[in-house]
């Protein structure tokens, strides 16, 4: 008999984490498991009073009390600060609450789950549960293809590593595109992810290193030329909301004769090697590296980052009748988008055309991009970036895009009227660096 259990959990993880060749990923808390601080009303409406405590030393042991809240906390905080009078108590009390809510936009909880000869549609449906997110499986499941049952219980452990351990057991890895409605899909015919460091809200997975050596028959006189490269990709939670990816880099990798395999730095002493744009699971990288000296080196340490911009804060619109909003101007979170056009083509099959305008710029090249697929958005001074999602009748996406100033142009088939518009737009977003480090990579 299958037994599949799952218990949501909320937490946060750590900004850097370090894993060896064929270790299993660093996981879990910086510093360790949260300080446990009760979860019980009565402490925390006890603790508020020590917050308008005329004593200073009250007040700031609570206020140290208070710092060690975290999201186990989360409930009773805002169900104590309801009820707070003393505005100096219910300034810090918020500020503490909007301080957890901030992390774990960054780092999203840990779960717990327990799988005992689950199939993957039962994993799947699982961890899609705990992680809002509707999991998608490919190739379709079918007896012919079954690629076999999973146990494992994991406490308290990141997505990540959990996906890991999973597909330690049958080789699993994510597809890149996460659509608004949050649809990701699991790939069951590569290679899998089975090794990775775990880094916050990231997993970073070494792929491969390719050493090539070239002889030029028509030069005598030069020598082989040997390169090296390596690939890797880094894969974001999906329950992140990435404003921007940005860029992947290493500020370091040393082989085992303690040389540096970096090409010449960038000024700032940094090598990045990727720029991507938002919506997407995960991206690939890849950059050079020098050849070591000695055959049998092996990379003793690559010390690298991801920087990306995260959602804090989301505006989400709905346009149930973007024909009858022409013209409108319709509020996206401090910004307007405008439907200058929208029409039904009168064709055999059903088509639509329409125009969108942000902030009343001038339109430009559209930016269009296949549901699922990293949308492509028109420069703009700005810098503000619209995701514009187009649903059917059925509630099917049809299309996904971002664009900005420049403005878009849609021109669509194939599906059942009417269609729906839905705009989002990342209100607050934060810039972060995450750290990460591979020891003991092996050389070709």
């Amino acid at each position: 008999m299958r037994h599949v259990h799952a218990l949501f959990l909320a937490g946060t993880m750590a900004a850097t984490a370090v894993a060896g060749r064929g270790a299993a990923p660093a996981e879990g808390p910086a510093g360790g498991a949260p300080a446990a601080v009760s979860t019980n009303d009565a402490r925390w409406t006890d603790l508020a009073r020590k917050l308008a405590d005329e004593n200073p030393e009250q007040r700031n042991a609570a206020q140290q009390e208070l710092e060690k809240a975290n999201w186990r906390n989360l409930p009773a905080l805002e169900r104590v600060v309801t009820a707070v009078a003393d505005p100096e108590a219910k300034a810090r009390l918020s500020e503490r609450i909007a301080a957890i809510h901030e992390d774990l936009a960054i780092n999203p909880p840990p779960l717990t789950v327990h799988f005992h000869q689950a199939s993957l549609q039962e994993v799947a449906a699982v961890l899609g549960k705990q992680l809002d997110t509707r999991i998608e499986i490919f190739p379709e499941p079918i007896p012919a293809l079954d690629i076999g049952s999973f146990t494992l219980d994991a406490t308290d452990t990141p997505f990540w590593g959990i996906f890991l351990q999973l597909s330690r057991q049958h080789p699993l890895q994510i597809e890149t595109g996460l659509s608004t409605k949050g649809t990701m899909r699991l790939v069951t015919n590569g290679a899998g992810w089975r090794t990775g460091v775990l880094a916050g809200p990231l997993l970073i997975v070494p792929q491969t290193i390719t050493r090539s050596r070239t002889l030029d028959f028509q030069d005598d006189g030069t020598p082989p030329l040997e390169v090296m490269r390596m690939t890797c990709l880094w894969a974001v939670d999906p329950r992140v909301k990435v404003a921007q990816m940005g860029s992947m880099g290493f500020s370091s990798i040393v082989d085992d004769a303690g040389k540096n395999l970096l090409p010449e730095a960038a000024p700032d002493g940094r090598v990045v090697f990727s720029n991507v744009t938002m919506r997407t699971v995960y991206t690939n990288a890849n950059m050079a590296l020098l050849v070591p000296e000695k055959r049998e080196a092996r990379i003793a340490s690559a010390k690298g980052f991801v920087q990306m911009a995260v959602a804090l804060q989301n505006a989400q619109v709905e346009v149930a009748d973007p024909g009858a909003k022409i013209g409108d101007s319709i509020p996206v979170g401090g910004h307007t988008i405008q439907i200058t056009s929208f029409k039904y083509l009168d064709t055999a099959q059903p088509r639509v055309d329409f125009h969108l305008d942000l902030d009343g710029g001038p339109m430009a090249a559209p930016a269009r991009g296949p549901v699922g697929a990293p949308p492509r958005a028109a420069s703009s001074a700005s810098g503000t970036r619209v995701e514009v999602t187009t649903i059917d009748a059925t509630g099917r996406e049809i299309s996904h895009a971002a664009f900005s100033a420049g403005g878009f142009t849609a021109s669509l088939g194939g599906f059942t009227a009417p269609v729906k518009l839905r705009f989002n737009l990342a209100s607050k977003t934060k810039e972060v660096k995450i750290p990460f480090e591979f020891k003991d990579l092996p050389l070709p």
